[in-house]
């Protein structure tokens, strides 16, 4: 069965001609196709022409030439199988573009063609083009056609009619399809991309929608460009702008103002009475005798109270826990009850050093071990369910809790590996959501996954063999253990660095005379906290530059809207110019409200934060509701990012950019 192909004749170089002896081109009378163009008589396709009584320059084609277009074809729907447009090439892109969106329905293949040489030239292209495209126009496959959608052929290329666009005046190959690939192509073999093909699935009549406006107006945005200069166009109905990049119009600047933001920074005592705007972090240590000084009883409120958790909770503030069963002081004393002294017969060891007195239990004592892991069970119902308590510096053995004992006093060194276990498990039972750093790598804390913390932060020689250990790992010489520190290189990536100031050097030295020291060591061990032992505020430039130091620094470099099909997408490119990740996977939030603040529209942003790391970038694209975000054209509205803090529910996070920051909220429209 033959199939039946309309040519429509626009005009342009493809029907005209060349007058050799003036060398001007003159248009001929297109029902002579087959005189110009014998071969088409071999097309297995019944052809007839439709030619424009004046053939028009395409610079001249425009909405209303559309509307002739699209209403001849639908007028000849039911008589033709398919329809091939001749046209000039200068304005060919935009034809068939538009003729994409007003062909509603379309189950026939509607092809668009043209030259670059007049069919007469010796080195036309015209034939070529022309053939072609009435091979693809009657293209059918059982009954139906290959292609149902408006295409564009030109040099070997069959294109999707609104992907394509001119690029060339001197080459044959004229036209390319930047954002889609071509969907078929012309060799030996006439070749069609099946896949890419666009298929009309329902059942609906095909109908020509002319409602086209021309209160629409295209403003080419460029570096540098002052948008106040914009002149007002009142008829213009739609304002597009070109921009550079995805669609970004602006970049926004980075600060390098420091905030209080949540998880990082300074942690001083959770005790403190005053504490400044910058501080989101308190520290807590709690001793075993503080805890439970009765078998099975805890004084939670003698706890609470002494470090204000209550207070600390509703500011939105975090804690940094440290459980502690020996701190070396200036009298005799014990930091765990007298009741599992008695439990343990005495087992530990009493000492007066040069850096204290105090009472050492002896850690491998089985009711140690079972008594402590029943108190850090008491802990984590009471802290360990509402987000409230962040990180947890391991403590439990040694002086301080810092895993270390002094062996030239007599103490028993602390346990192998296999019981030190038995130290940590409860802690990553009783606190799954908390981070938990380690003094030093041990190899549990490679095996459990673990942060670190430097109590000698800012001491040269004690913060490098803290970095040896990271890097090397090693023996440890408290029990001898070949393997007792495992090699934790680019620990930080994954869990927390932390630490506090070394007691060995003053601030005047840490924060004034070897500032640059101390910053440099601190940058290195992509520190995210410091604790309790902080700052002095003395030393207000010290204080400032190494809270500036630590921990993240998130920013939105680019963002932009952009329409797509269906919706509207908020396309953000984010990076992090801190030294440490944020390590938490907080909800991101993208927040619509009108210009008095109402919300009118709350999307979650797709976005793993602990995958930023510092240095890179990671790009995000949220979907917008279209309706919502149409309706807002022409009114005042605002657009904002925020991370939520789980423990309250609130918005925290402030971004190290310029721009209007709100309750939690970084605008980037207003």
């Amino acid at each position: 069965m033959k199939r039946k192909v309309l040519i429509i004749y626009t005009g342009g170089t493809i029907g005209m001609e060349k007058d050799y002896e003036t060398g001007s081109l003159r248009a001929f009378d297109f029902n002579h196709i087959f005189n110009k163009i014998p071969e088409m008589n071999l097309l297995e396709c019944e052809i007839s022409v439709h030619q424009f009584s004046e053939p028009l320059d395409s610079s001249d084609v425009g909405p209303e030439e559309w509307k002739e277009i699209a209403k001849l074809i639908e007028s000849n729907y039911e008589n033709f199988d398919g329809f091939l447009i001749l046209h000039g090439t200068d304005t060919m892109a935009y034809t068939s573009s538009a003729l994409s969106f007003m062909l509603n329905h379309l189950k026939k293949p509607v092809i668009l063609t043209g030259s670059q040489l007049p069919i007469g030239d010796l080195r036309t292209d015209a034939k070529e083009n022309l053939l072609t495209s009435l091979y693809y126009a009657s293209l059918y496959e059982n009954n139906e056609a290959v292609i149902q959608e408006v295409a564009l052929y030109f040099e070997y290329k069959l294109l999707r009619g609104n992907r394509c666009l001119k690029y060339s005046a001197e080459n044959f190959d004229a036209f390319i399809s930047p954002n889609y690939p071509i969907l078929g192509e012309s060799g030996v073999h006439l070749k069609v991309e099946d896949s890419r093909l666009f298929k009309e699935n329902t059942s609906e009549s095909f109908f020509a929608d002319l409602h086209l406006s021309d209160s629409v107006f295209l403003w080419r945005i460029f570096p540098g460009i002052n948008l106040e200069n914009l002149p007002e166009i009142p008829k213009i109905k739609v304002l597009i702008l070109q921009v550079f990049g995805s669609g970004t119009i602006f970049s926004n600047e980075k600060t390098e103002e420091i905030f209080g933001n949540p998880l990082m920074g300074y942690a001083p005592c959770a005790w403190e009475e005053t504490i400044g705007e910058d501080i989101s972090l308190l520290y807590m240590d709690i001793t075993w005798a503080e805890l439970e000084p009765e078998e099975g009883k805890y004084d939670w409120e003698k706890i609470e109270r002494e470090n204000q958790t209550d207070r600390w909770r509703e500011e939105g503030k975090h804690l940094v826990l440290r459980f502690v069963c020996d701190i070396p002081g200036e009298e005799k004393h014990m930091d765990i009850p007298q009741w599992l002294y008695d439990k343990t017969d005495h087992a530990g060891t009493w000492y007066d050093m040069e850096y204290g007195k105090g009472y050492a239990p002896d850690y491998n004592n089985e009711q140690m071990i079972q008594y402590h892991k029943r108190a850090v069970n008491a802990l984590g119902e009471h802290f360990g369910r509402d987000g409230l308590v962040s990180y947890i510096e391991l403590g439990s053995l040694g002086h301080w809790g810092e895993w270390h004992v002094n062996i030239s006093a007599g103490i028993q060194s602390l346990p192998e590996e296999s019981v030190r276990e038995r130290y940590m498990i409860p802690w990553t039972e009783a606190f799954p959501d908390s981070m938990i750093l380690m003094r030093r790598p041990f190899s549990e804390g490679e095996h459990y996954g673990t942060g670190l913390y430097n109590d000698m932060t800012g001491q040269p020689e004690s913060t490098e063999e803290w970095f040896r250990w990271i890097n090397e790992g090693g023996e440890f010489d408290q029990t001898h253990e070949k393997k007792g520190l495992s090699a934790m290189k680019d620990f930080w990536k994954k869990f927390p660095s932390g630490g506090e100031f070394t007691s060995s050097i003053t601030m005047k030295e840490l924060l004034d005379t070897n500032l640059d020291q101390t910053i440099n060591l601190i940058k290195k061990a992509h520190t995210t906290f410091l604790g309790p032992k902080v700052a002095d505020k003395t030393y207000e430039n010290g204080y400032r530059k190494v809270l500036g130091s630590m921990g993240y620094r998130l920013w939105i470099s680019q963002a932009s809207l952009i329409q797509m099909p269906g919706y509207v997408s908020l396309n953000l490119k984010w990076k992090n110019d801190g030294v440490a990740p944020f390590y938490e996977d907080w909800p991101v939030w993208v927040l619509v409200e009108d210009e008095d603040g109402n919300s009118l529209e709350k999307e979650a942003v797709d976005i793993s934060l602990k995958s930023l790391l510092p240095e890179e970038t990671l790009q995000t694209k949220t979907r917008m509701q279209v309706k919502k975000m149409i309706s807002l054209a022409g009114k005042k509205y605002k657009i904002s990012i925020g991370i939520e803090d789980p423990m309250t529910g609130k918005l925290a996070v402030r971004f190290s950019m310029k721009g209007t920051y709100n309750e939690g909220k970084n605008y980037l429209f207003q």
